[in-house]
């Protein structure tokens, strides 16, 4: 299960990083690869919605997440995006890496948030979906079918998660639950994409007002 989880991680920071740097070389700003994590979700928000309204296979929505995956590490090869980091990008890099680990380290001290109230239902929204035969409309607190719920139902970052804990399961035959992949997967994707996005602004807002910047200190 860690082999899942570190290598989703890489696969979706690595992912973002490729988007982010072709959403740069676009438009010639510096972007968080949170940017590119959430401009792939955009992509993906369009398609799972028709998986959801009429009711498609999940199955087929993994492979098409496969497919985009593997087209977020091939477009910007073709447009000959620049993406060998620089010397910046690799301290920034090691600085992410860094507090995320030291993060990740109080998370196993303390907690995940996975009791919370809202946290039950996204659990069992994800774990539910990895292994139905649609994306169900139901009250997954109670385990009562609701049908189509605009707040939670059509949200494509627990779509995501399900298909690769989908996966996972077809490679592996858990007799476990899988659900810690998601848990830990996506903490850690929330803790590299929040200090990423962080590091980008300050160093952008020192660059520009460094005065202003200084007298906090």
């Amino acid at each position: 299960m860690i082999i899942f989880i570190l290598g989703y991680c890489i696969i979706l920071i690595s992912m973002s990083y490729f988007l982010a740097k072709t959403i740069e070389f676009k438009f010639d700003f510096k972007f968080s690869i949170a940017v590119g994590f959430l401009a792939f979700l955009g992509v993906v928000q369009m398609i799972s919605y028709f998986f959801v309204k009429f009711d498609l296979s999940p199955k087929i929505f993994s492979y098409i997440l496969i497919v985009l995956i593997v087209l977020a590490y091939i477009m910007p090869l073709i447009l000959k995006v620049p993406l060998i980091p620089s010397r910046n990008d690799i301290y920034r890099i090691c600085f992410c890496l860094m507090i995320t680990i030291v993060m990740i380290f109080f998370s196993t001290r303390f907690t995940l948030g996975e009791s919370g109230f809202d946290t039950v239902y996204y659990l069992s929204m994800v774990g539910e979906n990895s292994i139905s035969s649609n994306f169900m409309g139901m009250n997954f607190y109670t385990g009562t079918q609701t049908g189509r719920d605009v707040l939670h139902n059509y949200s494509s970052f627990y779509y995501v998660f399900s298909s690769l804990l989908r996966i996972a399961n077809r490679i592996t035959y858990f007799e476990i639950s899988n659900i810690p992949i998601y848990i830990w997967c996506a903490q850690i994707m929330y803790f590299y994409c929040l200090i990423d996005s962080i590091y980008v602004i300050l160093k952008r807002f020192f660059l520009k007002h460094p005065v202003v910047f200084s007298s906090f200190f």
